[in-house]
């Protein structure tokens, strides 16, 4: 993501894009000339709006739902990261104490959906080191424990890395641009009475939309305020000085 594109989706607040996107609508819709719709105009007007709104609905709750869905993942694999640190304890001091450190390694690399892909190394590394371990050596019950919990973590890491790749992509991208700009276009250039309250319209419907685009684009790339949230479980554990959360 670039520094500009990522100024746009991550320091101007949605509220800031409302206020922005409605001076601008109301200035374009001032200045361009009014035609007057005849029927098939509208029917064509009325069909694009459809079409757009038919498009873009399902696809914000599919972003919706991914960002819940990583909601859950990601709090699940806390969990089971704190059993197999937890387990770790009845295992002997050298082994317990490595655990916590390929733990700890493993936690950092899971601070937001970018670095979740390189942290599979840092997960390799402590299934390699458990896997090598001699159960014999003690604990050899809570020892099965935590390859369970470590086999868990495999799966979803594997739900979370298909869930990150539910985005919108290029040609959905394509098909809802079409549609919106057709759908700003009838809606700048119709002629309506002039009255005050109806000469509002325009503006604010043409931001109404706009924001959706806006905000499915923040959705899309978590980072919107609702997904801003999604990685603090890992966050939290890191940050809480893992190797003294559990002695």
């Amino acid at each position: 993501m670039n520094s500009f594109k990522y100024f746009l989706l991550t320091k101007i607040r949605l509220s800031n894009y409302f206020i922005i996107l409605l001076i601008t609508f109301g200035v374009v819709t001032l200045l361009v000339d009014k035609v007057f719709l005849d029927k098939a105009a509208l029917t064509l007007f009325s069909a694009n709006s459809f079409l757009y709104g038919f498009y873009i609905s399902p696809i914000i709750k599919t972003q919706n739902d991914r960002i819940d869905k990583l909601h859950e993942l990601v709090r699940k694999e806390a969990t089971k990261i704190y059993e197999i640190a937890l387990y770790s304890k009845r295992l002997s001091t050298q082994a317990h104490r490595k655990t916590l450190q390929l733990l700890q390694n493993y936690i950092v690399s899971l601070s937001d959906g970018d670095k979740y892909i390189q942290g599979e190394e840092e997960y390799e590394k402590l299934m390699s080191f458990l896997g090598a371990y001699d159960s014999e050596d003690g604990g050899k019950d809570q020892y099965k424990e935590i390859m369970k919990a470590g086999f868990s973590i495999q799966q979803n890491r594997a739900e979370i890395d298909l869930t990150l790749n539910k985005k919108v992509y290029r040609n959905e991208w394509i098909v809802m641009l079409i549609l919106f700009s057709i759908t700003i276009m009838f809606i700048s250039i119709i002629e309506i009475p002039n009255i005050f309250v109806l000469q509002l319209i325009p503006p604010v419907l043409c931001t109404g939309l706009s924001m959706l685009i806006v905000i499915l684009m923040k959705k899309s790339t978590l980072t919107h305020k609702k997904a801003k949230t999604i990685w603090q479980p890992m966050k939290e554990l890191s940050k809480s000085n893992f190797n003294q959360l559990i002695k």
